[in-house]
């Protein structure tokens, strides 16, 4: 129906059904009724918004145009004040007078026959202020008249679907220097999905809209930039082009969350989000917040890359090589280094006694990586090779260390990404038999840790007992005695090797007393279905 979520017009659609038993001329068969719905569109409007520039005081003329389809309508168009929601969603404000300075030249009850065209005409006189932004709105809603009967007066059975077009009409002023007055009130990071969101709350407490563009950055506690570029936005737009996700609506007396994914990993330690709205060249507010970061947060960060040095981000954290039909004997690994000073890097493949494998081969195995630049080496397997395991016959785990010294500070580090050599036929793995996986795979029992009275952490240990490593993601979902439901999850498809034991946190704010139903999903790999179990958990 052309709905442009970008310009935040919502379609209503609200149904009424009419059910009832349907008439037999003979006894009722065993198998239930079908119901069959099909949903068209009623009619449709061109366009959703109106927009256009004007002076503070002058009066527009706006123009829509009403397509029907293949029934007569009978619509209503109304006037109506809007409201904004803290997401960026604007809807009718229910709660507040009809526009005074908004007249229809067209009727307000308007008729069309199947196939037909109408326009919506008339004019709004905009206020006089110093405003920068103003919208008002057109509710069209369909009125038209369908009977729950059918010619041969039988009870009918479906659902009758309501359609309601929220326009806006929109005015830019900007022949006069606009009334700043939007305000950043508060600036956080936010975890969604395992991963670091800026959030900044957007206050504009004036009489008249505000439009913008949201500029952010982060730096550390040194004042150094780490990210250049926020993108910051409506949520409610997330899913607009590029250009149009960082245009801001704020209507007056409104309070909006921008929001956007930091572009890369941050780690723990002190930062400030440093936020400037824009309108043009024009900065029209700015503010800085303050940050920390813990070890524990966004954990998702750390399934797609790994640091050495504060410096050098490495990607991927973990390498999977193989003999096997359609796997890779041969990887890039790529090394960036994100610091101000030159960064010496050496690249070993150790074994569980740090001696050097034979079986892995890295080049080059020492650089000298500049800052700012990136840089890949290969990692490969050497089958044949002294001391190699003969291919197809078993797997094999290493350890590919990646020691890093900064040439001006001599700071050192040691990064040690887990490697595999998979040999095993897949008619002998377990990692490639459900049944063999879920029973190579230990969950403990869920345990609740307090952390702050209005707070808790549920921590849940995983054992892998099997011969190859999983990467399991965890999603668990509690049903409280007042039946609240809770879901948190965890894992992110970072890799357990064979023997090895990893315990899960989640999060639990205000968990109330009472005994919960625990659901536990176990995801062994992306896109497959999960694995799942049932716990009970006691809160005292």
């Amino acid at each position: 129906m052309g709905m442009n979520t970008g310009a935040f017009l919502g379609i209503l659609l609200c149904w009424t059904a009419t059910i009832a038993p349907t008439v037999h001329a003979e006894p009722p068969r065993s198998q239930p009724d079908s119901v069959r719905t099909v949903f068209r569109p009623t009619f449709r409007m061109e366009p959703l918004a109106y927009r256009r520039e004007a002076r503070p005081g002058q009066t527009i003329t706006f123009r829509f145009r009403l397509h029907s389809s293949d029934k007569p309508l009978h619509l209503e168009v109304q006037p109506v004040s809007l409201v904004q929601h803290r997401d960026g969603r604007i809807t009718v404000d229910e709660r507040a007078a009809v526009p005074r300075l908004v007249r229809l030249s067209t009727p307000s009850r308007i008729d069309l026959v199947p196939q037909s065209e109408a326009t919506i005409e008339g004019t709004w006189t905009l206020p006089a202020g110093a405003g920068q932004f103003y919208a008002v709105g057109l509710l069209v809603t369909d009125r038209t008249d369908q009977s729950a009967f059918g010619s041969d007066q039988r009870p009918q059975m479906g659902v009758r679907f309501v359609t309601r077009y929220l326009l806006r009409v929109e005015a830019d002023i900007r022949q006069v220097r606009p009334q700043v007055a939007v305000r950043l009130t508060g600036g956080r990071l936010i975890d969604r999905d395992g991963f670091a969101h800026a959030q900044v709350l957007v206050s504009n407490p004036v009489g008249a809209g505000q439009r913008f563009e949201a500029r952010g950055r982060l730096l550390d506690a040194d004042g150094r930039v780490v990210m250049d570029r926020i993108p910051l936005g409506l949520p409610v737009r997330a899913n607009q082009p590029k250009g149009k996700r960082s245009e801001v609506i704020v209507l007056p007396s409104s309070q909006v969350v921008l929001q956007g994914r930091l572009p890369d990993p941050v780690y723990a330690g002190e930062y400030r989000l440093q936020v400037s709205l824009h309108q043009g060249t024009q900065r029209l507010e700015s503010a800085e917040f303050a940050l920390a970061v813990s070890e524990d947060q966004f954990p998702a960060q750390r399934s797609v890359v790994a640091r050495v040095l504060k410096a050098v981000d490495i990607q991927p954290p973990e390498l999977e090589l193989s003999t096997l039909r359609r796997g890779s004997r041969m990887l890039p690994l790529s090394l960036e280094n994100k610091g101000t000073e030159p960064i010496a890097i050496r690249l070993r493949p150790i074994d569980g006694n740090g001696e050097v494998v034979p079986w892995l081969k890295v080049r080059p195995q020492t650089l000298t990586l500049q800052a700012g630049r990136r840089r890949n080496v290969m990692v490969a397997l050497q089958v044949g090779g002294t001391g190699g395991p003969p291919a197809l016959q078993t797997d094999r785990y290493a350890h590919l260390s990646v020691e890093a010294v900064g040439q001006h500070t001599a700071s050192r580090g040691t990064q040690y990404l887990p490697v595999a050599w998979l040999g095993k036929p897949p008619s002998d793995s377990p990692g490639d038999d459900p049944q063999a996986v879920a029973d190579a795979v230990r969950l403990g029992p869920l345990r609740l840790t307090p952390a702050e009275p209005s707070a808790a952490v549920l921590q849940l240990a995983l054992e892998n007992q099997g011969t190859r490593h999983v990467t399991p993601h965890l999603h668990i979902r509690l049903e409280g005695p007042g039946g609240e439901s809770i879901q948190r999850q965890a894992g992110y498809h970072r890799w357990v090797l064979p023997g090895g034991q990893r315990t899960y946190k989640f999060p639990i704010e205000d968990l109330r007393p009472g005994t919960y139903r625990v659901q536990i999903d176990r995801i062994r790999r992306q896109g497959a279905a999960p694995i799942r179990t049932q716990q009970t958990l006691r809160v005292r």
